[in-house]
């Protein structure tokens, strides 16, 4: 009789100590990743853009053109991050003086990687500086070098590039300060919200051979960034939430009596990986095609590899005793939470 109460009394010792131990490594699990929504981390690739420094300004010549740019962004018709598709609509501004330059020159303005899908006839004003403001209602379908690398914690810098192939900085140079680019707060990003936004001005380089820097030609640059950054926790539940239910569940079997409940235990184990194996599928359906490992992948296969180890475990379950379980479990908990920290905040 007491040997029966013995043996329920460690049971229950045992299951207890899973219980804790699941939910202080589950807290520990959901603050990271509260952290890694709530920072703001963007890996995408930036236009090359070369800074138009007293020297160049020089080099070019000082009888450039001086052209303040400005940008109204009224709204995104299409925002698709995942296929990297973009439409935006916006107003486009140039404030010029017209015995400098002509508005024929400066209407030959294009964007890169994009093309001018609608275009208004200029709105011409005079200003008491004797300078032409100039304003064109565009919508503009463009890409930007997305990259997913931290997929589904990361945030996106878009950029809209604004370029004229037609002049060189020696005859034009764009100016465009803060005060002259805006977003409209009634801006339509559906699992987006704008981070912030910022505008630099300089020059592109075309080259046409790499051991001739003669042959270089080189065209007034406007690069307009867009931060967004994802609006809740929703998709990075869809994906990751159901493997860590399974692998705790998992976890949780290493406090079952394997002398009553063995079969029990098999089955448990043979559910969970088959279920993590099986939403392999889905994770690839909610996630970008892209042919690099992202975080949500390397999560996945920690968590998947931990599985493993305790399907293996669970098949001799027998023979291991409560305190090397209690081990185990303590490793295996640190083992994922090092990993997904890591995955998190060091890997970035």
């Amino acid at each position: 009789m007491l040997h029966f109460f013995a043996d329920k009394q460690a049971r229950a010792t045992t299951m207890l100590f899973q219980i804790i131990f699941i939910t202080i490594s589950a807290t520990i699990l959901f603050f990271l990743l509260v952290r890694a929504v709530n920072t703001f981390v963007s890996l995408d690739e930036h236009p090359e853009q070369h800074a138009l420094t007293p020297d160049k300004i020089k080099q070019f010549g000082q009888s450039s053109a001086l052209v303040t740019v400005g940008l109204f962004i009224r709204n995104f018709p299409r925002f698709n991050p995942q296929k990297n598709e973009f439409d935006v609509d916006g107003t486009l501004s140039f404030e010029f003086d017209p015995s400098i330059v002509s508005l024929e020159t400066l209407s030959k303005f294009s964007f890169e990687r994009g093309t001018i899908d609608k275009k208004s006839e200029p709105k011409i004003r005079s200003l008491h500086t004797n300078k032409l403001f100039v304003q064109y209602d565009l919508r503009v379908q463009f890409t930007s070098g997305l990259r997913e690398d931290y997929f589904p914690f990361n945030g996106h810098s878009i950029f809209i590039t604004l370029i004229n192939q037609h002049v060189s900085p020696g005859e034009v140079m764009f100016h465009a300060p803060p005060t002259t680019y805006h977003v409209s707060d009634n801006l339509q990003t559906p699992g987006w919200t704008l981070h912030s936004h910022n505008v630099r001005t300089g020059y592109s380089i075309s080259r046409i051979d790499s051991l001739d820097s003669s042959k270089d030609s080189f065209h007034p640059q406007v690069i307009f960034q867009l931060d967004f950054r994802r609006d809740g926790m929703r998709q990075i539940l869809l994906i990751l939430l159901p493997i860590i239910v399974i692998f705790y569940a998992l976890v949780a079997s290493l406090g079952i009596d394997p002398e009553t409940l063995k079969t029990v235990i098999i089955s448990i184990s043979i559910g969970s990986l088959t279920a993590i194996l099986a939403y392999r599928f889905v994770i690839e359906s909610l996630s970008p095609q892209v042919g690099y490992f992202m975080t949500a992948d390397l999560i996945y296969f920690v968590i998947l590899g931990a599985t493993f180890i305790l399907f293996f475990i669970n098949l001799i379950t027998d023979l291991i005793s409560a305190r090397i379980k209690e081990l185990i479990t303590i490793s295996i908990h640190t083992f994922v939470l090092l990993s997904v920290m890591y995955l998190l905040h060091f890997n970035t």
